[in-house]
């Protein structure tokens, strides 16, 4: 099966299995892997059976630890944020399609400042956005829009300025990742995630880019974690 065959299969087995409220199929396993993967990478401690059964039953395994509640409303976070990205998978990256994955990854979390939804330094008494950040995000949206089609370059370029601006208060990381599955899924190109096991090769490579422009590493680890995806789903569409 071709790259785009696979990619348009994958595509339309999410969003028919998310409507039919489908949970046990390639709907329920990559939302579970998704979030375990994205939340381990920013320090969440949940097991990945711990977040099958949030996921699947709304019910938290017993554990000898102690489990942080963040931790679970940033799974339960992820979860709808992967939803309105199917809902989306063929906008165009735009402020308001940023905002409203943030929204729906953070609305839920408690003790935080009142960002969600929001970039971080929004004036809520004046209802305007600083002007600096605003002209950043809409030159790194536009200049990425210029493209009909975007390459594994342009998306690795895309997620390192997206991570040098960090336009939210939290949660840019996960962002950047929902945009990443998006993105390819909406041009027909090989999904992905980041596995936690590649975290310092992931935080090397961004943290590359970031300082020198070189997106190199990152574009390779983006490939062997399309091979990974492949590898995982072939025989289950």
């Amino acid at each position: 099966m071709q790259v785009q065959e696979f990619s348009q299969t994958i595509k339309q087995e999410l969003i028919q299995e998310y409507k039919q409220h489908a949970m046990q199929g390639i709907y329920g396993q990559i939302q579970m892997e998704f979030a375990y993967h994205s939340n381990r990478l920013e320090g969440g401690k949940l097991s990945l059976e711990q977040v099958r059964s949030i996921f699947s039953e709304g019910l938290l395994l017993p554990d000898t630890k102690p489990v942080r509640l963040l931790d679970i409303e940033e799974i339960t976070g992820h979860f709808q944020m992967f939803d309105e990205m199917l809902m989306t998978i063929s906008n165009t990256l735009s402020h308001n399609l940023l905002k409203k994955y943030h929204l729906c990854l953070r609305n839920g979390v408690t003790g935080t400042l009142n960002f969600a939804g929001e970039y971080s330094n929004v004036n809520q008494k004046e209802e305007s956005l600083p002007e600096e950040l605003v002209k950043t995000m809409e030159s790194l949206i536009r200049n990425y829009n210029e493209k009909d089609t975007h390459s594994l370059e342009d998306l690795a370029r895309f997620h390192v300025h997206m991570e040098k601006i960090l336009p939210f208060f939290q949660g840019n990381s996960r962002i950047g990742r929902i945009v990443l599955f998006k993105e390819c899924l909406k041009d027909e190109k090989m999904p992905f995630w980041i596995h936690d096991e590649n975290e310092t090769g992931y935080r090397q490579a961004l943290q590359k880019g970031k300082e020198t422009g070189d997106i190199e590493d990152l574009v390779h680890l983006f490939k062997k974690e399309q091979d990974a995806f492949y590898e995982e789903f072939k025989d289950k569409i």
